[in-house]
């Protein structure tokens, strides 16, 4: 017998709450490192996803959504001078030793 019966099963099965919550640990995490500040929308969002409430693909399609509404207040509220994302530049810089 040389098909191994359990390989589907392992390849779809659904990852435990232990293996989701690790991911959005880590994910949050590296957010951190960048030094970026998480929502509590984005937590709420994680928990919802680590309860089986939602799938995963449902959490990122909210959290597009979530970051669309925002883009869209900032450009209505916001002066046009302020470059949206996207809009950046890059920007050099060189040290005292003309690095």
């Amino acid at each position: 017998m040389n098909k191994d019966l359990f390989k589907e099963y392992i390849k779809e099965s659904e990852p435990t709450k232990r293996d989701k919550g690790y991911a959005w640990h880590t994910a949050i995490g590296l957010q951190a490192v960048d030094g970026l500040k998480i929502s509590e929308y984005l937590v709420r969002t994680a928990v919802r996803n680590i309860e089986g409430e939602i799938t995963f693909e449902e959490a990122n399609e909210l959290s597009a959504l979530h970051r669309t509404s925002i883009f869209r207040f900032t450009e209505s509220c916001l002066p046009a001078s302020i470059p949206m994302p996207g809009e950046f530049g890059t920007t050099t810089s060189r040290g005292r030793n003309g690095c």
